[in-house]
Parts: C-alpha cells; sequence; structure tokens
C-alpha cells in the first residue's frame, strides 16, 4: 500500500489506494481464521468468536487500506453469522440478541477500521509536513551562514540541489553592491530573486 498525495498551495490530501493484493489478503485471513476458530467454537462459544473476528479486523486495519478493512469486515459478519451462530449453515438467526451483536460487531469493525486508517494517513502527513520543515530549516541555516551575494547563490543552488535534486538558475536585480561583498543587514531584492530548475 503506498500513500498518494494530492495538494495544492494551502490544502493537501492523502490518498492510499488499494491494491487488489490487498484484497485477497483480507480475504485470506478471513478464511483462515474462520478454519481455525470452528474446531474450538463448541469449546469457547460463538459469541467469543465474534469478539475474535473483530479482533481480526483490528489487526489486519494496522496493515491494510481502508477498503480491504471493510471487505474483511463484512466476511467476517457472514462468516460468523453462517458458520457459528445458531443454527449454523444458515443465515436465519433464532435469538434477538445475536442478531445485535452480529450487526454491533460490523459496524465496531468498519468503524474501528476506518479510524485506524485515519490515524496512519495523518501519521504520513505529519511525517511529510516534518520533511518540509526540515528541508526549510536546511536552506534558512546555510543562507543564514553566507557572507555575500555570491554566497547567498551558491548556497541556495546547493541546498536546492540536494533537497530536491534539480540543477537551478539564480537571477538577481542589479545592484550597487559588488558579487563578493558583504550582504547588508537588509537586501530587500533578495526577494525579487527567482528560480528556474530545468534539467
Amino acid at each position: 500500500m503506498k500513500p498518494i498525495t494530492t495538494k495544492t498551495f494551502r490544502d493537501q490530501k492523502i490518498v492510499i489506494r488499494t491494491k487488489p493484493s490487498e484484497y485477497l489478503i483480507a480475504l485470506a485471513a478471513v478464511v483462515i481464521a474462520a478454519l481455525i476458530f470452528y474446531p474450538i467454537s463448541s469449546l469457547i462459544g460463538y459469541q467469543t468468536i465474534g469478539l475474535l473476528f473483530l479482533c481480526l479486523v483490528a489487526i489486519l486495519s494496522m496493515f491494510l487500506s481502508r477498503n480491504a478493512v471493510i471487505l474483511a469486515a463484512i466476511l467476517n459478519f457472514i462468516s460468523w453469522n453462517y458458520f457459528f451462530i445458531p443454527p449454523v449453515f444458515t443465515f436465519h438467526i433464532h435469538e434477538i440478541h445475536d442478531v445485535i451483536a452480529l450487526f454491533a460487531n460490523l459496524i465496531i469493525a468498519i468503524t474501528g477500521g476506518t479510524l485506524l486508517n485515519k490515524i496512519r494517513k495523518d501519521k504520513v502527513m505529519l511525517q511529510q509536513h516534518q520533511e518540509r520543515i526540515t528541508v526549510l530549516f536546511s536552506l534558512l541555516d546555510s543562507l543564514n551562514n553566507a557572507s555575500s551575494i555570491k554566497d547567498v547563490v551558491n548556497k541556495a543552488q546547493g541546498e536546492i540541489k540536494k533537497h530536491f535534486s534539480a540543477e537551478t538558475i539564480i537571477y538577481l536585480k542589479k545592484t550597487h553592491y559588488v558579487k563578493n561583498s558583504p550582504l547588508p543587514k537588509i537586501i530587500p531584492q533578495f526577494t525579487d530573486c527567482h528560480y528556474c530548475p530545468y534539467s
């Protein structure tokens, strides 16, 4: 699963696309769990089986995308109903509390899986923000140590190439400063500089 970022100047959105293999993993996990739980269902009870299915969805939500987790929750819903809740091998349920438990399990699984998936996306966004802050700090720290206009240009080009793998040309306004003269305390013309990446 690979996070994809779509962004504008003021906003950005993390989109986690579901790979086909994730649906297969969700399907395989539920099938394997059902095969393991079925022989021991008479020992631990079908109610406990429902909790175990819920735990399975929680574990899958840590690795799979939201759509795959929802698929796993639905498959758990079907498996628990058909193979474990009496009468077994039918979708008919006699007891009302079993119906409530079944749908509650489905809702909790979908909601919990969605929230865990959202936490993972927020973590990816936070990491990207930290990376941008690190790049900005590195650039500002480098420029802060510059001693001349030429040094500013060289350091800016070096930082851009280092972090963005791009060669740049920086155009400066003509001023009365000598190329290698010390920087003044305030350089208003620096805000008018532009960089032009080229391959």
